[in-house]
Formats: C-alpha cells, structure tokens, sequence
C-alpha cells in the first residue's frame, strides 16, 4: 500500500466512525421514537409497538436491498448495515433490565427516548467539541419585565411515559445557555479549571486567544494526556508516579 492509500484508507475509517457514532446511532433512535409517538400517541398502541414496528420494516428493507440487487457495492452495503444492527440490538438488554425495574437503575431507560438520550450520554456534561464557549465566557441576558434573564435556546422536546393515560408527553424542553464570547475549537471550555488552562497554555488576559487555547491542545491533551499513555503501551514509562503536571511541565 502506498502512504497516499494509506491516509486516504485512515481519513475513510475516520469518517465511517464518525457516521456511526454522530449519524446512524442517533438518527436510528430518532426515526424509532417518530414511530413509538405514531403508534402510541396518534394510533393507540401499548407503549414500544412503534418501536418494534420500525425495526421489522427496518429488518425487511435490509432484506429486500440483499434479494433484489445483486450489485456488489448495494450487497456489501446492506450486509454492512445489517451487521452493524444486529450489533447494536445488544442495547436491548438496557432496555428489557430497565423494565424489570432493578434496584440500580441509572436514568431509567426504559423506552425509545431515554435510551436514546442514554446512548448520546446526555446524563454527562455538554461538551463543545467545533464552536463554543470558553471558560471565561459570559451568558447573554435578554430584558424580562424589570428585570434581565439569561438567555437560552430552546432545545428538543423530552417525552415521558404516561402509564394512566397511554402516551407519551412532554414534560420539558431542553435547554442550552447562550453565550457572548464564543471561540473555534474549544478546549479549555470548564470555568472550574480556569488556573490549569492558564498554567499549561501561559495565558495571561481575562479571555483566552486562540493561540492560547492551540497551545493548551498541543501541551496537555496530545503531549501530556494522549501520546504520554500511547508511549506508555508501545515504549514503556519512567515509573508509576501518578503524573498531574508538576514536574514535566514546561511554559515558554
């Protein structure tokens, strides 16, 4: 293989991951939880019909793009798809223990929504990953009578099950803080760590350049976090003290 077909081959996997993990997990749970209202909320079927329902017709589409097309790129495409279904249909244990109703039951998912909010792990802290705020950024307050609020974006909607009533409602919207000061790339984002960002990036001012937050990057998160445990597996290490930066850190 030559370096060209090898990058090109890296840059491939990457974007194949990140389909799977930012498109077709999420979008899967999203079109199962239009069919779970559908059926439930409009049609007047017991709670997770809707969600069966689509995985059949999912199943059966998988089924008719193998039968009918014998193209090689349409075969391995479905095959592809299929496997990678059946792979994730493991997530139904998650699913069955939680209606089970077991002593320990983090989030309780227990039906198409709260899996899905369990599978982009909304439970942890919102991180921004391309566009977003910095930990010296200010919220943007809007007028509210005599007084000033802060703003927010409304977000999606968040359903429950309502056992009484047979359907899913709305008990909330999410919601996500707007900010005024917002930076490319964002990683020194947690106004809890605003001493650790200033000591491994040098910076000095109130609001961080983006000099700065490129430094942070490039000392602590790939020199100091990721290719210091890479070395770790492949070269070995200088011994078993639990490194916080101390001693290597080195600004300027």
């Amino acid at each position: 293989m030559t370096f060209k077909g090898a990058v090109g081959a890296v840059l491939v996997s990457g974007l194949l991951i990140a389909f799977i993990l930012f498109v077709y997990i999420p979008g899967m749970a999203e079109v199962g939880g239009w069919f779970e209202l559908l059926f439930v909320n409009v049609l007047g079927f017991p709670f997770h019909t809707g969600l069966l329902v689509f995985l059949l017709l999912f199943f059966l589409l998988v089924g008719v793009l193998l039968w009918r097309f014998k193209k090689r790129v349409v075969q391995l495409s479905a095959w592809c798809i299929l496997m990678l279904t059946i792979g994730y249909t493991s997530y139904a244990v998650i699913l069955i223990r939680s209606n089970a109703n077991p002593p320990l039951n983090e989030n309780a998912p227990d039906n198409i929504f709260t899996l899905k909010s369990y599978l982009n792990r909304e439970q942890y802290e919102s991180v921004p990953l391309f566009y977003g705020k910095s930990y010296a950024s200010e919220p943007e307050y809007t007028p509210d009578g005599d007084y000033l609020r802060i703003k927010t974006k409304k977000g999606d909607a968040i359903y429950r099950p309502d056992p009484e009533a047979g359907i899913y409602r709305v008990i909330r919207h999410r919601e996500e803080v707007c900010y005024t000061q917002k930076m490319l790339f964002p990683r020194m984002w947690n106004d809890r760590a605003t001493e650790a960002y200033k000591s491994w990036s040098g910076g000095e001012g109130k609001l961080p350049t983006q000099k700065e937050n490129l430094t942070y990057f490039i000392r602590y998160q790939l020199n100091h976090m990721y290719w210091r445990y890479f070395l770790w597996n492949f070269v070995g290490r200088q011994n078993d003290y639990q490194s916080t930066g101390e001693a290597s850190m080195a600004i300027g």
